[in-house]
């Protein structure tokens, strides 16, 4: 469990510094605000949902530790496109 929660924070940490720098590096210079605070349209929707679902799960489950692997598992496939983004711009054009 203690590995999970560190790699979780690599692969979440790793994010926050590599999305700057891909939104820089592939956005017009025109359109590079909006994609900046785009991935936070759903964060106040999303806070407030957070905690009905993560008590849903744990009266249904019994336990927290599935809420944590989800987040992982978004998390490690959040990362995986952000490492695939290269290739997908290189062959688009």
């Amino acid at each position: 469990m203690v590995l999970s929660a560190a790699l979780a924070s690599f692969v979440v940490g790793g994010q926050l510094l590599t999305f700057p720098v891909l939104v820089s590096q592939y956005f017009d210079k025109e359109k590079r605000n909006i994609a900046m605070t785009s991935r936070f349209v759903l964060f106040c929707p999303m806070s407030f949902a957070a905690a009905s679902l993560i008590g849903r799960v744990r009266d249904g489950i019994g336990s927290y530790e599935w809420v944590f692997y989800t987040i992982h598992i978004f998390s490690i496939f959040a990362s995986v496109l952000i490492l695939l983004m290269p290739f997908v711009v290189r062959h688009r054009k």
